[in-house]
């Protein structure tokens, strides 16, 4: 979970999550949060926007088997 300020601008998180997020995403939540003064839909799109790119390529990660011959599909995370 993480607790957004709006008031202070602040991104916080019980278990310092923010911390093992890639820095691409802090540097834009900190951007769209800096941006904001109100509290319109304009945070759940920046965080949907944060979510797009964090998870958009999972994809990547689904690798069929065809060595075995029976064509199964496993998730790679080293693939994503």
């Amino acid at each position: 979970m993480v607790i957004v300020d709006l008031e202070d601008k602040t991104l916080q998180s019980a278990h310092n999550d923010v911390a093992d997020l890639p820095s691409e995403v802090i540097v834009y939540l900190k951007s769209q949060l800096k941006n904001s003064t109100d509290m319109d839909d304009s945070i759940s799109r920046s965080f949907l926007r944060a979510n797009v790119h964090l998870f958009g390529g999972y994809r990547m990660g689904f690798v069929r088997s065809e060595s075995t011959g029976d064509n199964i599909i496993k998730f790679q995370p080293q693939a994503w």
